[in-house]
């Protein structure tokens, strides 16, 4: 369960896989939790994420597993 306080912190991740035709994917966190994204919760183009990239993000509780919100590159976050 992700709390209020660990949802209010950006954390970094890596894109572990991506389906462009379906608008979803896994990314991994920092401690190798596997983490699902959907691309209504990238901010930007979901085309421009690849394998392996850096990503920024806020953790989240779904319905079934671990979820990230407001998903952006890492270099587009300033870091």
């Amino acid at each position: 369960m992700v709390t209020d306080e660990h949802a209010s912190i950006e954390v970094a991740g890596r894109i572990a896989y991506i389906d462009p035709s379906k608008q979803w994917g896994y990314l991994y966190g920092p401690v190798g939790e596997r983490v699902y994204f959907h691309a209504t919760t990238v901010l930007g183009e979901v085309s421009r994420l690849e394998l392996g990239a850096e990503v920024c993000y806020r953790l989240t509780d779904g319905s079934y597993q671990l979820c990230a919100a407001q998903v952006t590159r890492c270099s587009a976050a300033g870091r």
